[in-house]
C-alpha cells in the first residue's frame, strides 16, 4: 500500500486552534457571500434568490456546528435552544404574514390560530430558557474557575454567538420579506 505523503502545513497557533479558524473562515465565507448576493440581486440572474438562501443555509449549519465545538471547550451550553426557538419564531411569524386566511372558514382560522400562538409560544420558552442556560453556565464558569479572564472570554464568546445568529435571522427575515 502506497503511503499517503501530507502536505506540510504551516502552524501558526497549534494545530487544533488553526483548524478551528478554519472552520470558522468557511463558515463566515459562506454568510458573508450571502450577504452580498442579498445586496447584488443581478449576479446569478433570477436563480439569486435560491443560491442565496443556499450558501446562508449552509453557513448556519456549519456556524451551529463549529459553535457547538467552541461551546464544549468553554463549557457554554443553551445556544442550541437559541437557535432552534429563534429559527422556529422566525418560520411560525413568516407563516403568520404569508398565509392569508381571508377566504377560510371561521372555525379554522381559529383553530389555524391557536395552533400558531402555542407554537409560538413554544419557540419563546426555547429561546428564554437557551438565554437563561448561557447566563448560568457563565455564572457557573466563573464560580468554578475564579478567575476574569475566563469570564471575560466567555462573555465574550456569547455574545459574538448571540450577535452572529441575530445577523443570521435578520439576513434570512430580509430574503423572504
Amino acid at each position: 500500500m502506497k503511503e499517503i505523503k501530507r502536505k506540510n502545513k504551516k502552524i501558526v497557533f497549534d494545530q487544533k486552534t488553526d483548524d478551528s479558524i478554519n472552520r470558522f473562515a468557511v463558515v463566515f465565507a459562506f454568510i458573508i457571500i450571502g450577504i452580498i448576493l442579498q445586496f447584488d440581486k443581478s449576479f446569478f440572474g433570477t436563480s439569486t434568490n435560491f443560491i442565496k438562501i443556499g450558501f446562508v443555509i449552509i453557513g448556519i449549519l456549519g456556524l451551529f456546528t463549529e459553535v457547538s465545538k467552541l461551546n464544549f471547550n468553554y463549557n457554554i451550553k443553551g445556544l442550541d435552544n437559541i437557535g432552534y426557538g429563534s429559527l422556529v419564531l422566525l418560520i411560525l411569524y413568516l407563516l403568520k404574514i404569508n398565509i392569508n386566511t381571508g377566504n377560510w372558514w371561521k372555525i379554522f382560522i381559529i383553530l389555524y390560530e391557536a395552533v400558531l400562538f402555542f407554537l409560538i409560544l413554544v419557540s419563546i420558552y426555547g429561546l428564554c430558557k437557551g438565554v437563561i442556560e448561557m447566563i448560568y453556565s457563565l455564572y457557573k464558569n466563573y464560580k468554578e474557575k475564579h478567575k476574569k479572564e475566563n469570564l471575560f472570554s466567555s462573555i465574550l464568546v456569547m455574545l459574538t454567538q448571540l450577535l452572529g445568529l441575530m445577523l443570521i435571522i435578520a439576513q434570512i427575515y430580509d430574503i423572504f420579506k
